[in-house]
Formats: structure tokens, C-alpha cells, sequence
């Protein structure tokens, strides 16, 4: 639980940060005519991609300790806000359509945690590719559907 206050605490400060980063920005803007000035442009920009990887780290590890702390709802929303930030390296993405997929079984939503991880990126590392079909071969288990979950694990085999 603790774990979860600490990342909740983290997005906070990140939101805040970022706020207070685009009021500066508009505030810049607004005194030169609309354009800030270049002496800005690299600080903010090298900011603002820390604090993104910061974020996706957030949500991602927000989402791991609400399976753990069996609130699956939590982790199906942070999982899937992941999954809609743009830029987010991919087997991050891939690793937040497992989570998602995993609360999403947890609440006996096995069409859509058949769904979430039909949608995983396919074009990430061979481990977080052979997780994904793994969970989707538990999702075809779940559904008493062996034969594909024997496909499925036939093709995670081969990677």
C-alpha cells in the first residue's frame, strides 16, 4: 500500500510540475509577442522528457501494485492511460496491455482482456512478445478454449 501512496504521490508532482512548466510557457509567450525565447527552448524540452519517462514509469508501476493490492480496476485505468500517452516506448506499452489484460481478468471481463492483448505491440522484444502471447494463451484457458491456448503457446515456443 505503501507502494501505490508513494506513485500516487509521484503523479501528483509530475501533473503540478507540468502545470506549472505550461502556465510559465503561455506566460512567456504572451509577454514576446508569442514565441518564447531559445534560451528556454532546451531546458524545458529536456524537463518535459524526464518528466514523461518519469510518468510512464508511474503508471506502469502504478498498475503492477494494483494487481498486487488486488484493486484490478485501478490497474486497468492507469494501464490503459498508459497505453494511450504517445511516445511510450513499446515494451512499455506491450508490459501495460499484459497488466491491463491481467485486472481485466480479474473482473471476468475475458472478452476484453482477449481484446487488450490482441492489440499489443508486436514489434517489442522477444521476452515481453512471449509474455503477451502467454497471457493470451491463460485468456483462451479461461475461456476452456485449449486448442488455441495450445496454438498460442506453440507459437510463444518458437520465439
Amino acid at each position: 500500500e505503501k507502494a501505490h501512496q508513494y506513485l500516487q504521490n509521484a503523479m501528483v508532482l509530475i501533473e503540478r510540475h507540468q502545470q506549472t512548466e505550461a502556465d510559465a510557457t503561455s506566460d512567456v509567450k504572451g509577454k514576446t509577442g508569442g514565441s518564447s525565447s531559445p534560451g528556454n527552448a532546451g531546458t524545458g524540452a529536456m524537463s518535459t522528457a524526464a518528466l514523461t519517462r518519469i510518468l510512464q514509469a508511474s503508471l506502469l508501476n502504478i498498475a503492477y501494485v494494483s494487481l498486487c493490492l488486488k484493486n484490478p480496476v485501478q490497474a486497468v485505468l492507469h494501464a490503459k492511460r498508459l497505453m494511450e500517452l504517445p511516445g511510450c516506448p513499446q515494451p512499455l506499452v506491450a508490459q501495460a496491455h499484459l497488466y491491463c489484460a491481467e485486472a481485466q481478468c480479474q473482473l471476468s471481463r475475458i472478452a476484453d482482456a482477449q481484446k487488450t492483448l490482441s492489440e499489443a505491440p508486436d514489434n517489442v522484444p522477444p521476452r515481453e512478445h512471449v509474455a503477451v502471447l502467454v497471457g493470451l494463451a491463460n485468456v483462451h484457458i479461461l475461456q476452456e478454449e485449449y486448442d488455441q491456448a495450445e496454438d498460442v503457446i506453440r507459437e510463444a515456443l518458437k520465439i
